[in-house]
């Protein structure tokens, strides 16, 4: 039994004979590249489909209920005994199949659950007579890379990269992997890297001049990691971000960059990321999204009152951080932290009514669930990243609107520092 309640082999849903496909996925890059994957798939197929994003209790409630439809839930779905609008038990409903991003990323599943439904359907055509063509690999690698891998984490994920990349459909080249050809905007916004000038444009553009390719890459690599908050992750996870796999026929520029802007996107602005995770366009939507994004996050962990704990980082964010970043991109926060800046596994960053944790290099499950499970509060959590929802009884009431108390957020950090 996982933290989903089922196993993915314990849930044989009928998706290659469903008459229509529901997929639930939670709010975050990986989960979102992972419901392009299979509602490109599904597309191809005409089979109809509806793309949903929402925070776990949400997804609980739009499990399909008609006798040819199945439902893919992609990040936890609900407890044990938690049911649907008909009184079905969730855990127990066989035409609903969970990902577990406690398996690995959500992505990587999905790409090998496609490769489950060709072998199934051997020989289907698309609309226009031709064979499927499987999985885009700059959204399979972009799924990747938002659950916190340099390169694909599944072996379905590998093989689909390294046939792109020998045709040409990935190319990988020297750089950084942003979404736009504008190394300035690219490099402000992003929150693949961390450095002095992030967040700030005319930073940036003093910071690399008129630089690019390799040249551009290096002094990138410096800066990240010689920054001041730097840790020794973040020389590991530069190599996310440096050569990046550029994307010919894709609608962003890398990638990377597509990770980045489908985080950005899965926190802020549903209806561009489902846009772009499908392949319907809403580049610019999903653009500007993502510079509010990368804005609010940076500046958040500018101003964080950071405290160094055995085993888990916290950061308190301060009272002028951006509302964002205190609320729905607070695991953004939490991520970047942990792919740069942390000396500890576990991050655990304040916000207003939730938790944003993110880990360094295992799944986030056992920790969102035992943090969760000790203080009786709703959690939903992905591959590496998760958010634990504070209750009343933790939301300060005072007239200046303090966080979360320090005894509350005290024995919170106590029961993450108590987990193996």
């Amino acid at each position: 039994m996982t933290a989903t309640g089922r196993t993915t082999e314990a849930q044989p849903a009928a998706i290659e004979s469903a008459g229509f496909v529901t997929l639930l996925a939670r709010p975050d890059g990986d989960a979102l590249a992972a419901a392009g994957v299979l509602a490109r798939a599904l597309a191809a197929r005409e089979t109809p489909y509806q793309v949903s994003l929402g925070e776990r209790s949400e997804r609980a409630t739009r499990v399909a209920t008609d006798d040819d439809a199945v439902t893919v839930a992609l990040g936890p779905l609900a407890d044990k005994g938690d049911s649907t609008d008909d009184g079905t038990d969730v855990g127990d409903d066989p035409d609903v199949r969970i990902l577990d991003p406690e398996a690995g990323s959500l992505t990587g599943q999905a790409v090998a659950l496609v490769d489950e439904l060709d072998a199934d359907t051997e020989g289907a055509d698309d609309r226009d007579g031709t064979a499927t063509a499987g999985p885009d690999p700059a959204l399979a690698l972009a799924g990747t890379i938002a659950a916190g891998h340099a390169e694909a984490d599944a072996e379905a994920v590998a093989t689909v990269v390294e046939i792109a990349r020998e045709a040409g459909r990935l190319d990988r080249q020297p750089g950084v992997a942003i979404p736009t050809t504008d190394p300035v905007d690219g490099l402000a916004h992003s929150t693949l890297v961390r450095a002095a000038w992030s967040g700030d444009e005319a930073a940036v553009a003093e910071a690399i001049g008129d630089t690019e390719g390799r040249q551009l890459a290096s002094i990138v690599a410096i800066d990240a990691v010689g920054h001041e908050q730097a840790t020794e992750r973040a020389a590991t996870t530069i190599d996310r971000f440096v050569r990046p796999d550029g994307t010919p026929d894709g609608p962003l520029a890398t990638a990377g960059g597509l990770a980045d802007v489908l985080t950005a996107t899965a926190h802020t602005s549903p209806a561009a990321a489902i846009a772009l995770a499908i392949g319907h366009g809403g580049t610019d939507a999903a653009l500007d999204a993502w510079r509010t994004h990368g804005e609010a996050v940076h500046a958040a962990i500018d101003t964080a009152d950071a405290e160094r704990h055995d085993g888990v980082y916290v950061l308190r964010l301060d009272e002028e951080t951006p509302d964002l970043a205190r609320t729905d991109a607070i695991e953004s926060v939490a991520g970047l932290v942990a792919a740069t800046s942390t000396p500890e596994p576990l991050v655990c960053v304040v916000g207003d009514d939730r938790l944003g944790l993110a880990t360094t290099d295992e799944s986030v499950v056992p920790h969102a669930e035992a943090i969760a499970g000790a203080h009786g509060l709703p959690w939903d959590a992905g591959h590496r990243t998760a958010t634990v929802h504070l209750d009343d009884d933790t939301e300060a009431t005072s007239e200046t609107d303090e966080r979360a108390t320090d005894t509350d957020v005290d024995a919170i950090v106590e029961t993450a520092r108590g987990r193996p």
